[in-house]
């Protein structure tokens, strides 16, 4: 603990959120949403007996509650030690994020998971774990401001419309998980098959440019094989509620919550690909 510095710490908190996104992902996966009925207390107690979804469910806000004091912890090392203001100003987002988050869970558990309510939550998730992978950026690259200038580029132009596009496919597969209709399927098809061909647009123009930016354009080749295990990570959710496919409840559970932690794994790197990018443009 004598050698952790915010730059660490802030590697640390986004780690940690990526691995509360799959603690999230695997109580919808496990249909736990309501094991417990309470909140914030689970059946009154701060530690249930741990068995069934209560695993799953209060797992998730005992996994939910550490990431947000490493937050709060974060935010205030900022402050008192971050002279760059803006990024201060980022670490309180990120804050204001959670206190958002926890109210949201709090809204589904009561309410009894209204999709509308569980679609915020799952979407506000993915924001979070966006800032907190901007925070790490930063903090380990150094340097006074953001290059929004070097937008110019083509790389770095297709690489945000890349990152934003995989937001919003992340946002449809919410709306999948927690409506299930057809339309949402269609939708979050759809977007997927824009996914790919952008993907291989930004691709391109790495590959172009690799003389200058040859770590975007590794990162670029990273984003492709993400991508196309999410495809396949994909069909394999898909079909069971298609066809007739003989797969254990383990088998199933473990392919859905992939399929979600590798979308959010998508949107980091191609986050972090893009801010690397309006570096060497």
């Amino acid at each position: 603990m004598t050698n952790l510095t915010l730059p660490k710490f802030s590697i640390i908190t986004a780690v940690s959120t990526f691995l509360l996104l799959i603690a999230g992902a695997l109580v919808t996966s496990t249909g736990s949403g309501l094991a417990v009925p309470d909140w914030p207390l689970s059946f009154g107690q701060f530690f249930p007996r741990m068995e069934g979804g209560v695993l799953f469910e209060h797992g998730h806000r005992m996994v939910a509650g550490a990431v947000g004091i490493m937050t709060f912890v974060l935010t205030g090392w900022l402050w008192t030690s971050e002279p760059r203001k803006w990024l201060c100003w980022l670490g309180t987002a990120a804050s204001v994020a959670v206190l958002l988050q926890a109210s949201l869970g709090g809204l589904t558990v009561l309410m009894k998971l209204p999709p509308q309510v569980s679609i915020a939550h799952a979407v506000l998730a993915q924001t979070f774990f966006c800032i907190t992978v901007s925070l790490a950026y930063f903090m380990n690259r150094g340097g006074d401001k953001v290059h929004f200038h070097n937008l110019k580029n083509p790389v770095s132009a297709v690489s945000l419309s890349l990152t934003i596009l995989l937001y919003v496919q992340l946002a449809l597969g919410a709306a999948l998980r927690h409506l299930g209709s057809s339309n949402a399927l269609y939708f979050h098809a759809s977007v997927a098959g824009l996914v790919v061909i952008l993907n291989f647009v930004f691709l391109a123009a790495a590959s172009r440019h690799r003389h200058k930016q040859n770590t975007v354009f590794s990162l670029s080749q990273l984003i492709t094989g993400l991508i196309l295990t999410q495809i396949v990570l994909g069909l394999f959710s898909i079909f069971p509620s298609v066809i007739e496919v003989n797969m254990s409840w383990f088998a199933r559970t473990f392919i859905v919550t992939s399929h979600v932690a590798t979308g959010a794994l998508i949107l980091a790197t191609s986050l972090f690909t893009f801010l690397r990018s309006l570096e060497n443009a």
